[in-house]
């Protein structure tokens, strides 16, 4: 309830996935990219959204990052820690490779975009299927900024609400349970 009260602001929020550091990557022995690398590519297509769109493009931190941590390689745009619910419901666009966090986004239907390089496309046999399914189960299509590509930024800003609310229904929260905290809801079942 708190989110819906905060005023939107002109910005576009970047769901943080902590690529380049990711501990569950390093312990699973994946390659990560390089994070100078990884970070210049994503604030090249950062830079593009901001002129074509007009927004601000700013960071929500993933929740393994530690404050400060991502600053080096922000490009001087605003990075936010621990606070990514409130975050997209402030931004006007929701930008994201596949974080999970996109969620908030589906719940306040707002716009997602998925933007993807070939690198993290293929770095695992499954992650083509995921993306490509996550997309398209919320009426979208990834786009991708490896090299010169341009993002195509036409349809940034469409929302596909019957996806969204076959979404929600599906993955997030089934149709009819109660509007309270999981945890009094199992706290309830308990007693």
């Amino acid at each position: 309830a708190r989110a819906r009260n905060l005023r939107q602001k002109n910005q576009a929020v970047f769901l943080d996935q902590f690529i380049p550091f990711h501990p569950d990557a390093k312990a699973d022995k994946l390659e990560c990219p390089d994070p100078v690398e990884y970070y210049t590519t994503l604030g090249n297509a950062f830079t593009q959204i901001e002129e074509e769109l007009g927004l601000d493009v700013v960071i929500a931190a993933h929740p393994r990052a530690l404050p400060g941590e991502l600053d080096a390689y922000s490009q001087g745009r605003k990075i936010f820690y621990g606070v990514t619910a409130e975050t997209v419901a402030e931004s006007r666009l929701i930008l994201t490779h596949y974080s999970r966090s996109a969620n908030f986004a589906i719940l306040a239907r707002k716009p997602v975009y998925f933007l993807e390089t070939q690198q993290i496309y293929n770095t695992q046999y499954w992650m083509p299927a995921y993306i490509d399914g996550y997309s398209k189960a919320i009426g979208i299509k990834p786009y991708f900024y490896d090299g010169d590509d341009k993002l195509y930024l036409g349809d940034a800003f469409e929302v596909d609400y019957a996806a969204y609310e076959a979404y929600e229904g599906r993955f997030i929260k089934k149709p009819g349970s109660p509007e309270r905290p999981y945890w009094d809801i199992v706290l309830d079942f308990l007693e």
